[in-house]
């Protein structure tokens, strides 16, 4: 087909064919309103999906809890700093204790004799010894280094600053 051709054509049928546009664009319209009272609705949506109760858009409110989690952060190594501090002055109380109780004399009814280690994590502390006799009553104390004294200990003695100890 040629030029000539096509022109007579549209010459021909140029009120059919300019109906059919008519139509065609009217069509187009039709679903161009369609679409855009979705479009609307969809926004309407998404509008009030980004708000909250306050007023306040989800991405504001995003952003404030960001900032909030950051704050929190920060305040977690803070805590973790001071609980850390916390741990390492713990290691240095006395929290282990041991007592044995023994009879020191075989003339004596019961135990009335101990001795009492009382230890940091580290073993160091203090063991006490209470000797009990009929006639006189004997204490003594002596500093415990690692688990040992520089003093001579007693069996007893070193009993009390093994279940202390956990050993």
């Amino acid at each position: 087909m040629n030029i000539a051709e096509v022109r007579a054509v549209i010459e021909n049928y140029n009120v059919e064919l300019v109906l059919g546009l008519i139509i065609l664009n009217l069509l187009f319209l039709i679903v161009l309103s369609v679409q855009a009272v979705k479009n609307k609705r969809m926004r309407d949506n998404y509008l009030q999906f980004m708000k909250n109760a306050e007023g306040q858009s989800l991405e504001e409110k995003i952003k404030k809890l960001i900032i909030e989690a950051e704050s929190n952060s920060v305040a977690l190594s803070e805590i973790q700093k001071e609980l850390d501090k916390f741990k390492n002055a713990m290691k240095q109380n006395l929290q282990r204790v041991g007592v044995v109780r023994y009879n020191a004399f075989s003339d004596m009814g019961s135990d009335l004799s101990y001795a009492v280690a009382i230890l940091n994590e580290h073993g160091n502390g203090v063991v006490m010894s209470s000797v009990y006799g009929r006639e006189d009553f004997r204490a003594y104390a002596k500093a415990v280094e690692n688990g040992t004294s520089q003093y001579r200990l007693s069996e007893e003695e070193k009993k009390a600053i093994a279940l202390a100890m956990g050993k």
